[in-house]
């Protein structure tokens, strides 16, 4: 099946320096275009049109153009595009370029590092409240492809909870997906679900925890507050919140304001608490964000782009990578939901 698209000439200049090498259609249209073209049309074959769109999103990701990034990702949500409204066939490409996208995911390595460290060392957790000594998650972190800065007061780190949201999430997320346990001895070790874990390919992998962590998981375990109960029961919403999302992926490329969807998840949840002083009212977006929005950025299925708060950076807006997004989708509508 040969699929037909057009190529602008701001797209050729920034795929020339991302160093793409063209295939032949591609390269033969380009040579065709006159002085005032300013585009070019482009047909390709489903298996070499692929190869392209992995070009384009290996551009985007590497380019320090902000501009480049923008109009690269457009066209990768444009290219993807023609995949989903194919055939079923067809649309089994994308579900191979999910594969080779998660093929090279930085979060489940980390989980996988994660796994094989306790599976290898004897961690026994502190006697109190049962959190990873310093001395393990320090070594842990150091290993991870995202390792996250750890902030230190008087010589002395804050707790993990607090400052290595990303590490602790993972902790939470292997121990709820029953991947390791507390032994009565509090050491952490894996369970016999982690040799079954590691025969998975990355695709399979992320799946199965995506799958867990939307309907299987008391999301109270992320969130062990009085304050914040309430908004630990949005994992009985997705009915809502999917279609939420799925309306934004035309505006992959936009910079999306946080607050302004997480607003209107607690609208149509009927989750605002309406009890609370108005002043209070505009940090609940804040409890949507840890239990929803930090997730899905570290599966990677959305990325933060944060501003200066007195020298923190602080997530404000967020794009959609619209290629992994649709594992999301997939796991929705696996689960019956409707969107």
């Amino acid at each position: 099946m040969e699929f037909k698209f057009v190529l602008t000439r701001e797209e050729i200049k920034y795929l020339t320096e991302g160093l793409v090498l063209f295939e032949r259609p591609i390269f033969q249209a380009i040579q065709g275009m006159k002085r005032s073209d300013k585009e070019c049309a482009v047909s390709l074959p489903s298996e070499k049109l692929r190869t392209f769109v992995m070009q384009v999103a290996a551009a985007e990701k590497t380019s320090e153009n902000p501009r480049a990034r923008r109009t690269l990702r457009e066209l990768f949500g444009r290219l993807n595009g023609l995949f989903l409204e194919s055939d079923e066939d067809v649309k089994g490409n994308v579900v191979a370029l999910l594969h080779t996208e998660f093929e090279n995911s930085d979060f489940i390595h980390d989980v996988t590092v994660f796994l094989d460290y306790v599976a290898h060392n004897k961690i026994q957790l502190s006697p109190s409240y049962g959190y990873i000594p310093r001395k393990h998650w320090k070594k842990i972190n150091e290993l991870f492809v995202k390792p996250e800065s750890i902030i230190e007061i008087d010589g002395k780190p804050k707790r993990i909870e607090e400052e290595m949201r990303r590490f602790y999430f993972i902790d939470l997320l292997t121990l709820n997906c029953d991947l390791t346990k507390t032994l009565r001895n509090k050491v952490l070790a894996v369970t016999k679900r982690y040799k079954e874990y590691l025969a998975l390919d990355n695709f399979s992998r992320m799946g199965s925890i995506l799958n867990n962590w939307m309907f299987y998981i008391d999301w109270s375990v992320f969130c062990p507050y009085p304050a914040c109960e309430k908004y630990t029961k949005l994992n009985e919403y997705w009915d809502i919140i999917v279609p939420i999302f799925k309306k934004l992926m035309p505006r992959f490329e936009d910079d999306i304001l946080i607050s302004e969807v997480a607003i209107q998840i607690l609208d149509e949840t009927g989750l605002v608490d309406e009890s609370l002083p108005e002043y209070m009212r505009k940090f609940q977006d804040m409890e949507v964000k840890h239990l929803i929005f930090d997730p899905l950025h570290y599966f990677g299925l959305i990325r933060y782009i944060t501003e200066d708060w007195h020298g923190i950076p602080v997530p404000k807006y967020f794009n959609i990578n619209p290629l992994l997004f649709d594992a999301f989708f997939v796991v929705a509508e696996k689960a019956g939901i409707k969107f």
